[in-house]
């Protein structure tokens, strides 16, 4: 049968309309789909930029956290400064810059603040930041030497509190430390890489050289002081044999500061000084073992008598002296 040439062109128009009406709007979708999904994506996008944001808004400082370094900062140097250095040796920077005012930084991580002190690192100290934001367990600041600046070593995780790592272990051991796992994951990894981190300008005074001033005993201070005669105790117990009686001398401190040095005296004469790590809240957190100083205090070091001389400050400076009897630790 014979095929009429216009019906089969006007089949074919029609087909190729079809065609091409349902080519548009498969296009139209397609492209209403890829809109419709890059929408999401930048509003994911801003949503997740609004997150970071907020996340590293809330490590900015709060007033009282600025307020309690502003207090606490010069009297834990001065402390540092008086304990662990003789003063011939300290840094001539800070000699021509004591009782002034220095800048500063103040870092602040999720688990932990840097008082960061650039022209004099050595000055530099750093808190654990509670999970309830207050700041506890003041120390020196461990840092990596030779960085250029402050983000070469923040970026390489080589910039942290003294006692950190003494204290993220002590929080598998310590019933008054214990966090939930999902917290203590956060403390063990702060300082493992870079983190996010506020940084605040600011300005530190300077203490003046000699020994540090040293405020009357209250409620605060009491407690302390019974932590670090139990800490020092326990630690009596394990150096010294059974039965044996010795002298525990604790000297003056502020709450505030990072340590105390112990002296434990045998009868004869012998001994050793011991380094506790203070919290700011006795009442709620306890103190912490962090070493022996010197294990004997008769001892001449180097020709120094650095040893002697430790002593002999503790025992200057004592706030209290109890006498202990060896209890059998078995």
């Amino acid at each position: 049968m014979a095929v009429n040439p216009l019906r089969a062109s006007t089949c074919s128009e029609k087909q190729l309309n079809a065609l091409v009406s349902i080519s548009r709007v498969l296009t139209y979708s397609l492209l209403l789909l890829i809109y419709s999904g890059c929408d999401r994506a930048q509003a994911s996008r801003e949503k997740n930029a609004a997150k970071a944001r907020a996340e590293l808004h809330n490590l900015e400082l709060t007033r009282d956290q600025i307020a309690f370094i502003e207090k606490n900062v010069a009297n834990l140097i001065a402390a540092r400064t008086y304990w662990t250095s003789r003063y011939a040796d300290v840094a001539p920077s800070y000699v021509a810059n004591a009782g002034r005012k220095v800048p500063a930084k103040y870092i602040s991580f999720e688990c932990a603040v840097i008082v960061w002190v650039d022209e004099l690192r050595n000055e530099s100290v750093g808190y654990v930041k509670m999970p309830d934001g207050r700041l506890d367990y003041p120390a020196s600041v461990d840092w990596t030497s030779g960085a250029e600046d402050i983000e070469d070593l923040i970026k390489a995780g080589k910039m942290r509190p003294g006692n950190w790592d003494r204290f993220v272990m002590m929080l598998d051991y310590e019933p008054e430390l214990r966090l939930a796992r999902e917290q203590k994951d956060k403390y063990s990894t702060q300082f493992i890489s870079r983190k996010e981190h506020w940084v605040t300008d600011a300005e530190i005074t300077l203490p003046p050289l000699g020994p540090p001033r040293y405020d009357p005993m209250n409620e605060t201070k009491g407690l302390l002081l019974d932590r670090i005669l139990k800490a020092s105790a326990h630690q009596a117990d394990l150096m010294f044999e059974k039965q044996e009686s010795v002298s525990i001398t604790v000297p003056d401190f502020n709450v505030g500061e990072s340590f105390v040095w112990v002296l434990i005296r045998t009868k004869n004469g012998g001994g050793v000084i011991v380094s506790i790590d203070l919290t700011t809240d006795p009442k709620e957190h306890p103190v912490l073992f962090s070493g022996v100083v010197t294990y004997d205090i008769s001892a001449n070091r180097y020709g120094l008598g650095e040893e002697a001389r430790s002593a002999r400050m503790i025992r200057q400076r004592a706030l209290k002296i109890v006498r202990h009897t060896i209890k059998n630790q078995a």
